[in-house]
């Protein structure tokens, strides 16, 4: 929780995190709150829980290439809305730095940079830490999504991530702790 407090101050004073996404991995029982902070923290760098400021994914729905496409973004001719690219797309063309300012209301990327919640992410499909989130979170991320241009063409475009909170919560933890206490 203090660093959550932290990087929110930082936000608040301006600073977008530079090249990275503030990343945070929550786990614990059901009912102690993991859900509830990502909520926080979008009401307070947002003042709402709502897209685009705020988006939760509950991972049990993406377990298929289909339900995957639903969340990245699909090549062209591939159906699927990319659900967790598009919350970045107005972010095309910023800079690692973000360019806009912190989170004063300039127009700029950090103003656009979504809390973003990964919920249960145990129950993702097992490549999907590989094959999306890596290069979210990773320095220097980003997210990619192809679109169609009027002229029929296909375009892949990335966006940077720099600045977003994403948030991954868990409970796996309990099923070795279960191990552990019938050993015991």
């Amino acid at each position: 929780v203090d660093e959550v407090r932290a990087r929110l101050r930082g936000s608040a004073r301006g600073a977008d995190g530079g090249e990275d996404a503030h990343t945070f991995f929550f786990y614990g029982f059901p009912g102690t709150g993991k859900t509830l902070v990502a909520e926080l923290v979008a009401l307070a760098q947002h003042g709402r829980t709502s897209p685009p400021h705020f988006q939760r994914f509950s991972m049990q729905n993406y377990k298929t290439d289909e339900d995957m496409w639903k969340l990245v973004s699909p090549p062209c001719g591939v159906k699927g809305e990319g659900a967790f690219a598009a919350l970045f797309a107005s972010r095309v063309g910023c800079s690692a730095l973000g360019g806009g300012g912190g989170g004063g209301g300039g127009g700029g990327c950090a103003d656009s940079a979504p809390v973003v919640l990964f919920d249960e992410i145990e129950e993702a499909r097992p490549d999907f830490m590989t094959s999306a989130l890596v290069n979210a979170i990773d320095h220097r991320g980003f997210v990619e999504f192809s679109r169609k241009l009027a002229d029929g063409q296909c375009v892949t475009e990335q966006a940077r991530t720099a600045g977003a909170f994403v948030v991954l919560t868990s409970n796996c933890f309990m099923d070795d702790l279960a191990q552990v206490l019938a050993l015991a």
